[in-house]
């Protein structure tokens, strides 16, 4: 694995924050794009992995491209889905689903709902999230605009821009069998990355 320079997700965040790197809408969703491809191969692999936030991505540029690349990392927690419902509540707790917080077994869906709040803090350009579990769907939508638009996005008027703000959106469902799979994700991501 590459020497990931920009440490984790976290304090590649911060450093943004602070103005010591930039942050393109390209490299966010190239970012976003990495994430969704390792996640797509643990899945087809069987195995789940259970606390996915911003402290567990590894961030680098690509000498050669230039290219902000995001790894998944910290896999301690992974299990074949096919033959473990264990470690029931696992994880970081502000990044837990729904089903996980209630002491029920995590599905792949549970991935895809960490998986949505660390985009989220991405393309925020990186502000604290907002609780979304639990809570009624209209009162969910409205956090979610105030997330992304007070202050506003770095990207709010970059192409594709809401298409992936609704996509997370729903990846937020608190029932975890109504959240997109990895595959539906990453279709519309490359559909965003390649401009519609």
């Amino acid at each position: 694995m590459e020497f990931a320079q920009e440490g984790s997700l976290k304090n590649f965040i911060d450093k943004w924050r602070r103005g010591e790197v930039t942050v393109t809408w390209k490299d966010a969703l190239h970012g976003i794009m990495h994430l969704l491809q390792a996640l797509q191969y643990l899945h087809n692999c069987h195995e789940k992995h259970k606390d996915i936030n911003p402290a567990n991505i590894l961030v680098y540029r690509d000498p050669t491209t230039g290219e902000t690349v995001m790894k998944l990392a910290d896999l301690g927690l992974t299990r074949n889905h096919e033959h473990s419902q264990s470690n029931k509540g696992a994880g970081t707790l502000q990044f837990m689903a729904l089903e996980i917080v209630n002491r029920k077994p995590s599905q792949y869906a549970s991935d895809i709902f960490s998986f949505a709040l660390t985009a989220g803090i991405l393309i925020s350009g990186g502000k604290p999230m907002p609780e979304f579990r639990g809570r009624p769907k209209e009162k969910q939508r409205a956090k979610m605009h105030d997330w992304m638009h007070n202050p506003p996005s770095p990207f709010l008027h970059e192409t594709g821009f809401e298409l992936l703000q609704e996509t997370l959106f729903s990846c937020l469902d608190d029932n975890y069998e109504n959240r997109p799979d990895v595959s539906a994700l990453l279709d519309i991501v490359t559909t965003i990355i390649n401009g519609y």
